[in-house]
């Protein structure tokens, strides 16, 4: 609502252009202040470093070398997984145009963008939660099923005009979309821990 009416007042690009300032200001400011290089002062060593003695060779009989390539194939698979559910916060920017391509009006359309922000806030702890409870495949495999469900709702009420579906659908699809910036560390934070 806030950017909204920073576009009516001045016009998109001055809104975006300030919108862009202070993304960059809260980005710059979590960088010098609230990022720190050393490990240590929060009791953890750097990328894994010291938690597993050096060995020629892990319990399979495979020597370091295969594992690093087990390890590079691991990291291409996150990498492509990761730029795929990247894909997924487009639908958070089309939201909007496709609700009112289908025939609502602007206020419903504002209001399933907000369902769906909603979604990604909710998502991102629900995920979260699943993950430090169990692991991040199955933090991911909840998101992926939640978004099935979510586009079939939205697909259903884009086309028959159901309100409360729109509605109902956005916020599910907020849970699967939030993947596009969550599933890197979901995925990483087992793979490469320890």
């Amino acid at each position: 609502p806030v950017l909204t009416a920073a576009i009516a007042s001045w016009g998109w690009q001055r809104a975006l252009l300030i919108a862009a300032l202070a993304m960059f200001a809260t980005c710059a400011f979590a960088a010098i202040v609230l990022l720190r290089e050393d490990p240590a002062s929060m009791g953890l060593v750097p990328y894994g470093e010291g938690t597993c003695p050096p060995q020629a060779g892990d319990e399979s009989g495979r020597g370091d070398g295969a594992r690093a390539a087990g390890m590079a194939s691991t990291f291409a698979l996150i990498g492509t997984a990761s730029v795929f559910s990247g894909i997924l916060g487009d639908l958070n920017t089309q939201l909007n145009a496709m609700v009112q391509h289908s025939g609502f009006s602007p206020a419903i359309a504002g209001i399933a963008f907000s369902c769906i922000s909603a979604g990604l806030f909710v998502g991102k702890i629900f995920l979260g939660w699943i993950r430090d409870k169990s692991d991040g495949r199955r933090a991911v495999l909840a998101g992926c099923g939640i978004g099935v469900v979510a586009f079939l709702g939205l697909a259903i009420a884009l086309h028959g005009g159901s309100i409360v579906l729109l509605y109902a659908g956005s916020a599910l699809a907020g849970f699967c979309s939030c993947l596009g910036t969550v599933v890197p560390a979901l995925l990483c934070a087992g793979t490469y821990a320890g």
